[in-house]
Protein backbone atom coordinates (compact mmCIF):
# COMPACT_ATOMS: atom_id res chain seq x y z
CA UNK A 1 0.00 0.00 0.00
CA UNK A 2 1.15 3.69 -1.07
CA UNK A 3 1.12 6.79 1.47
CA UNK A 4 1.72 9.96 -0.11
CA UNK A 5 3.77 11.97 2.45
CA UNK A 6 2.56 15.75 2.74
CA UNK A 7 4.78 18.47 4.50
CA UNK A 8 3.51 21.94 5.60
CA UNK A 9 6.44 24.21 6.03
CA UNK A 10 5.60 27.18 5.22
CA UNK A 11 3.91 25.86 2.11
CA UNK A 12 2.90 22.29 1.09
CA UNK A 13 5.12 19.83 -0.23
CA UNK A 14 3.12 16.64 -1.21
CA UNK A 15 5.19 13.69 -3.07
CA UNK A 16 4.22 9.79 -3.78
CA UNK A 17 3.20 7.00 -6.62
CA UNK A 18 0.34 8.98 -7.75
CA UNK A 19 1.05 12.46 -6.32
CA UNK A 20 1.15 14.33 -9.71
CA UNK A 21 -2.83 13.13 -10.68
CA UNK A 22 -3.87 15.37 -7.64
CA UNK A 23 -1.71 18.41 -8.50
CA UNK A 24 -4.34 19.95 -10.67
CA UNK A 25 -6.80 19.90 -7.64
CA UNK A 26 -4.27 21.26 -5.17
CA UNK A 27 -3.55 24.62 -7.61
CA UNK A 28 -7.04 24.67 -8.35
CA UNK A 29 -8.16 25.08 -4.58
CA UNK A 30 -6.12 28.17 -3.98
CA UNK A 31 -7.68 30.11 -7.06
CA UNK A 32 -5.24 32.03 -8.89
CA UNK A 33 -5.18 33.28 -11.98
CA UNK A 34 -2.09 31.60 -13.56
CA UNK A 35 0.86 29.83 -12.76
CA UNK A 36 4.38 29.40 -13.66
CA UNK A 37 5.54 25.46 -14.10
CA UNK A 38 9.32 25.10 -14.08
CA UNK A 39 10.57 21.97 -15.27
CA UNK A 40 12.39 19.83 -18.15
CA UNK A 41 11.84 19.55 -21.99
CA UNK A 42 11.35 15.31 -21.16
CA UNK A 43 8.57 15.30 -18.85
CA UNK A 44 6.61 18.24 -20.70
CA UNK A 45 4.71 14.79 -22.25
CA UNK A 46 4.00 13.80 -18.56
CA UNK A 47 3.13 17.29 -17.28
CA UNK A 48 0.10 17.74 -20.65
CA UNK A 49 -2.52 16.31 -18.47
CA UNK A 50 -1.99 18.74 -15.28
CA UNK A 51 -1.86 21.43 -17.92
CA UNK A 52 -4.71 20.56 -19.99
CA UNK A 53 -6.84 20.80 -16.63
CA UNK A 54 -5.62 23.79 -15.44
CA UNK A 55 -5.88 25.28 -18.89
CA UNK A 56 -9.72 24.23 -18.66
CA UNK A 57 -10.20 25.48 -15.27
CA UNK A 58 -9.59 28.74 -16.15
CA UNK A 59 -5.97 28.61 -14.76
CA UNK A 60 -3.40 30.12 -17.21
CA UNK A 61 -0.32 28.23 -17.70
CA UNK A 62 3.42 29.37 -18.22
CA UNK A 63 5.82 26.70 -18.76
CA UNK A 64 9.14 26.96 -18.47
CA UNK A 65 12.51 24.81 -19.73
CA UNK A 66 15.32 26.81 -19.93
CA UNK A 67 17.20 25.54 -16.68
CA UNK A 68 18.85 22.70 -17.59
CA UNK A 69 20.66 21.52 -14.54
CA UNK A 70 20.35 21.73 -10.98
CA UNK A 71 19.13 25.40 -10.58
CA UNK A 72 21.69 27.93 -9.03
CA UNK A 73 20.86 31.33 -7.53
CA UNK A 74 21.81 33.01 -11.04
CA UNK A 75 19.55 30.78 -12.57
CA UNK A 76 16.13 31.32 -10.11
CA UNK A 77 17.08 35.35 -10.47
CA UNK A 78 17.16 35.60 -14.47
CA UNK A 79 14.08 33.18 -13.88
CA UNK A 80 12.34 35.86 -12.10
CA UNK A 81 13.49 38.98 -14.26
CA UNK A 82 11.90 36.80 -17.19
CA UNK A 83 8.53 36.22 -15.47
CA UNK A 84 8.04 38.91 -12.59
CA UNK A 85 6.95 42.19 -14.66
Amino acid sequence: MTQNLTIHFPGKLVFGKGSLANLSDEISALRPAKVLLVTIKPLLEKLKPLIDKLTTNGIGVWVDTSIVQEPSFSDFNTLMQTVVP
